[in-house]
């Protein structure tokens, strides 16, 4: 990471335990995750971070479909900040998705649709 731009510090000052980060690791070995890298932050702060061989800090590498990974912890953070919740109903945020309709196929060569009963949700 860019030693100018973010702020370091131990776990125990970020108020994690290092068992936590040893434990991360151990379960990432155990499985047998194909882990690039990770950065863990609290507070604004790295708390930890490492490098999976071939990969070093600093060093650029190709990234495929990461862009789960952003919604994800963009998600994440809006549901630490209490803006976002997994129960939340989709058409709270986008209010086309308030009237939904199930395709029930074709019947007599005509498409029939049902209104949905259950809302859809984030989760």
């Amino acid at each position: 990471m860019s030693k100018d731009i973010l702020t370091f510090t131990s776990p125990a000052a970020a108020g994690v335990s290092p068992k936590c980060v040893s434990t991360f690791l151990d379960d990432v070995r155990a499985r047998e995750l194909a882990l690039h890298s990770f950065v863990f932050l609290r507070h604004g702060k790295v708390f930890a971070e490492g490098y999976a061989a071939p990969f070093k800090e600093g060093e650029f590498h190709r990234m495929y479909s990461v862009s789960k990974t952003f919604v994800s912890m963009a998600v994440g953070a809006l549901i630490g900040e209490g803006k976002l919740s997994l129960d939340d109903p989709v058409s709270k945020y986008l209010p086309e998705f308030s009237e939904l309709w199930v395709d029930d196929g074709l019947w007599n060569g005509k498409k029939m649709l049902h209104k949905a009963q259950n809302v859809l949700t984030v989760r």
